[in-house]
Parts: C-alpha cells; structure tokens; sequence
C-alpha cells in the first residue's frame, strides 16, 4: 500500500542520516542541501563519531554545528518513538525513509525544506519493526528488512494524474473567473477553489471507487467544505478554518484527499506461467469463481470492500495445488486492481498582522474585524480620540483597546496611529495584539511598543519659556491693545 497514512508537522532544524546500534550512534555520509539567500549549496562530508545514548519514548535528540565552515548550523530536532535504525534518502535528498524499532515501522520525512522538515506518513505492518531500509533503482518500491523477513512497499501509484488547483474569482452577477494555482501556492481560509483532475494514459475500466479525507492523524470522510461530483470528477472546496491544525496556526497546514481507484480483474489475470506453478484455463476460471463466490470480486469485475490486502488469502480448490507461491501470486493480482493516489495541498490563515505596516497592517477576506490590543496595568494608557468609522471601547484603566468595524476602517484608523501614554520605560513595555474576524481562527501575537508602527508615544506638555503668553499677545496686538468684539 502507498505511504499515506499519517502526518504531522514537525518544528525542526536541519538533519542528519544516521544508524543507531547497541546503543551507539554511528553517523554514515551526510548529505544536505541548504538554502542561504536564494543560494543552493551542495555539502558532501562525512562525520564518524561514537558516543552513548539512552533514546526514551518521545525523548528528543539533536545534533548541531555539522556546517561550521559557511557558519551555518543545521540542528535535527525531531521527536522519534525509540530507536531510528537507519535513514535512508530518496529522491535526490529530497525525502528520507527511516526504519524504526520498538516503536513504528517506516516514515516518510519530506526535507526539501531542510529547516522545517516535516514527517508526511508513516506505515506498520501489525506490530513489526524495521531494521534497515533500501529501495528498488528506480525508487518505485522500498524494500523493508526485520526479523519477519523483508517486506516490498510500493512508493509510487501506477496510476498516473494529472491534477489543477483552480480560484473561482467572483466577478457579480452570479458570473465567475478562475486563475490557476501554481504548484507550491498555498490556499487561503475562506477562498473558493476549484479542484479536478485527468486520468493519464487510463486503462480500460478504470474508475473513482471512493474519495476520503486524510488530516491530523485520522482518514475521514469529506468534510462539509469539500465537494465532490462524481459524474464530472471534479472537488469544490471551501477553505474553512478547519484545515488547520490550531497548534501550527502560524504555518501552512496540510491536507490531503485520497483518490481509492480501482481497476477490473479479469479471468485472464489468473493465467500463470512461472517456472514453480501453471494455471490451465479451467483452474483460472476456477480460481475467479472462487473470488466472486467469496464476495471478493463484484459482478462488474472490481475487489469489493471485502478484500483487505494485509490479510492472507487461504482456499483449497478442487483440482488445483494450491501452493503458498500461487496463493501469494493470486494475492499480487487482487492487490495489482486497486491503488490509493493521494492529492496535497496546503491551508494557511488568510488573517495576518504585519505590525510594520502601516497602511495596511490587518489584512482578512472577511469584511469586518475586530482588534484588541492589551498592556499590563500601570504601563500606561492608550490615549481615546475620535476613531472614525469603527467602534472603540477601552476599559477602566485604559490598558486595553478594542477596534470594531469594517476591515478598511480599522486599518484606516491605525494608519492614523494609536497615541499610548506610558507611565513605564517606553522600550520596556510590550502589547498583546488579538485579532478575530468571520473565518479564520483568533491571531494572537506579542510585540514591544516601539516596534509597532502604529503607535506613537505621547509626547508631555512642555512650557516654552521663551515664548509666554504675554509675549505672543504682544506679537499680535502693538502695546497689547485689542478692540471690543475682536477674536484673539
């Protein structure tokens, strides 16, 4: 079965291959690809160290400064369930697959972003573990060795894809436009999107048998702003705040929808012809009745919900030799009919503050707005004034301020600038901004006073010693003489 199973995110920095024995570590050839300024450096060395480790359920180990020469530190960071035997990378460095024992089998770590690795799916077999790991040349299968034996994982669908990620723009009158996303380009809450999809070189027969819905460890049904029709093959999605994992607000969350295809089994698939066993046309007839017998086989030729491909298939058949070799063949077969295709994309909040911005600092696709910003008491007041356009309240002892109305009033306010008067060292003093719309959820973030544009300090009264009253009446009127009904 494809590796689509799980994933998560993962705070990290950098990484390193490396096999762990006996409770040693020995780090093999380290390959990297960093980015530094838009420049893509290739680092090939090698590190050979020794040293003990105790590695504890969900205990963290990292390892720093393998990069010294262009100053540049890459520290893996990752939590590992025990022990990771071996590391192996694939597709140009891109990814790693790492075989893991006492806990887990085999991961999936997507590394293309070597600061900010992230663990895309695991895969377990019942309850074995992985010792080590290598893949087929052309990187299609991975082959997994444990006390079991070895175990041949398909890493690529044979069913190709061609995938279009589609924004439906809404130009009035019940009429639309659509601008196609780019690959990498990350979907907004709230946004309308349209997705579909074109078979590649299609057998015959070939068919959607279900779609499913795959976030935050757990495969799911569509959600209610994922729409799928099956006639025209193509999803309507509704980005909802949901998409996102509440404890990675900050980053671009993932998603993925898993396309269940499936491929009719003919009779004629069961004709064998190996050098260890032979199916005659009236075993492979047999051998098909059987399946469809068993409910394993539908009357239109497609595997039935029956089938469980990590089970083992058993049947003793009147005048077949029913080896384990033409069992495991028939097996292959049934499991040769169906593949998983999983579709990516990613979701970020389309709430954002930018505190050195001072046109537009709040930026949403909701219409109204809501923002507060909070100081600990006896720091000092934030001054109220006519806010044009917005609602404001603040609270007794005016540490707190809050702004309501129309996105474009609220940033037309703070491009006027908030006047605080502190009562503390104004470089001290920081503010919590929390920000609510309609369809993302709440941003909360911490700043100093001084680095946010849209405030500005009061500035104290101070009387010009130079300049009195009597002095600028005396500019104005000659011997300080002014006429009845005159204005000063």
């Amino acid at each position: 079965m494809i590796i689509n199973i799980l994933l998560a995110q993962l705070k990290t920095m950098g990484f390193t291959f490396s096999m762990l024995q006996t409770r040693q570590i020995q780090f093999q050839k380290i390959r990297a690809r960093l980015q530094v300024e838009k420049v893509l450096f290739h680092l090939y060395t090698t590190i050979v160290m020794l040293f003990y480790l105790m590695v504890q359920m969900e205990q963290l180990f990292q390892i720093s400064q393998f990069c010294l020469k262009l100053n540049i530190q890459a520290t893996l960071l990752f939590i590992v369930h025990r022990w990771a035997n071996f590391i192996y990378p694939i597709k140009n460095d891109e990814y790693l697959l790492v075989a893991q024992a006492d806990s887990g089998m085999l991961s999936l770590i997507d590394i293309q972003n070597v600061t900010a690795p992230k663990l895309i799916s695991t895969y377990q077999k019942k309850q074995q573990l992985a010792f080590g790991i290598c893949t087929s040349p052309n990187q299609e299968y991975s082959f997994i060795l444990n006390a079991q034996g070895t175990i041949a994982l398909p890493l690529k669908s044979q069913v190709l894809i061609h995938t279009e990620f589609q924004l439906i723009n809404n130009i009035g009158s019940g009429k639309h436009t659509y601008t196609r996303i780019q690959k990498d380009q990350k979907l907004l809450e709230g946004k309308n999107i349209l997705f579909n999809f074109v078979f590649l070189y299609p057998s015959s027969g070939i068919k959607i048998d279900s779609v499913r819905y795959y976030f935050n460890f757990q495969i799911k049904d569509l959600p209610f702003w994922i729409n799928y029709d099956y006639n025209n093959q193509i999803f309507g999605l509704k980005i909802d705040k949901s998409g996102l994992d509440t404890s990675h607000l900050s980053e671009a969350n993932q998603n993925i929808i898993l396309l269940q295809i499936l491929l009719p089994v003919q009779a004629s698939q069961f004709q064998y012809n190996s050098s260890d066993f032979q199916t005659s046309p009236d075993q492979v007839q047999k051998i098909y009745n059987y399946l469809q017998q068993s409910n394993l086989l539908d009357s239109s030729e497609y595997i039935t919900d029956s089938f469980d491909a990590e089970k083992n298939l058993q049947f003793q058949l009147s005048g077949i030799n029913s080896s384990q070799k033409l069992i495991d063949a028939v097996l292959l077969t049934l499991q040769r009919s169906y593949y998983i295709n999983p579709v990516q994309f990613y979701i970020e909040s389309s709430l954002k503050l930018d505190i050195r911005n001072l046109k537009t600092p709040i930026q949403t696709l909701s219409q109204q707005a809501q923002f507060q910003l909070q100081v600990k008491q006896n720091e000092g007041k934030f001054v109220t004034r006519s806010f044009q356009g917005v609602i404001f309240s603040t609270n007794s002892d005016q540490a707190q301020l809050v702004l309501q109305g129309s996105l474009k009033s609220i940033n037309s306010v703070l491009s006027q600038k908030i006047i605080f008067a502190n009562q503390a060292s104004w470089n001290s003093i920081s503010v919590t901004f929390t920000l609510i719309d309609e369809v993302n959820y709440d941003v909360s973030q911490t700043a100093f006073l001084q680095d946010c544009v849209f405030i500005s300090q009061k500035q104290k009264l101070q009387r010009n010693a130079d300049l009195s009253l009597q002095q600028q009446f005396n500019r104005q009127y000659a011997d300080a003489v002014i006429n009845i009904g005159e204005q000063f």
